[in-house]
């Protein structure tokens, strides 16, 4: 039970994002009611297929799936550039590119010593900060 009000609380938490990004866009009060809900309803798909275990699909772990604070700055960059559809082809780009990666993920483990990964979560967390 504990665990899932964690699960409750990183998900409802993280859901600021959707709305700070449809706010830069300029989006109305409607959209940005939608954003959220359809945010909440994609997540819900999200954990479900990394909670499946079927060929390249899923964990097999209950993951829930939350906005992260990763694409906050391009994401607000791109909404006053050029929108919300902007937005979503930039999240659709790097949601495929990340697809990819992750087939050949392990290979590139070499070239990726856990110091490199520890800076690279340091300057994504100095640059949300």
């Amino acid at each position: 039970m504990l665990l899932g009000l964690q699960h409750v609380a990183v998900v409802v938490s993280s859901l600021v994002v959707p709305m700070l990004v449809a706010r830069a866009a300029g989006a109305p009060a409607g959209v940005v009611e939608a954003m959220i809900a359809w945010t909440l309803i994609a997540g819900a798909f999200g954990t479900l297929l990394q909670a499946l275990r079927r060929g390249p699909v899923g964990s097999g772990w209950l993951l829930p799936t939350f906005c992260s604070g990763t694409y906050l700055p391009a994401s607000l960059a791109a909404a006053q550039a050029g929108g919300l559809p902007l937005v979503w082809g930039m999240t659709l780009a790097a949601g495929a590119i990340e697809l990819a990666l992750s087939r050949v993920l392990h290979r590139l483990r070499a070239f990726l010593p856990p110091a490199l990964s520890g800076l690279t979560v340091l300057l994504i967390a100095i640059e949300i900060g």
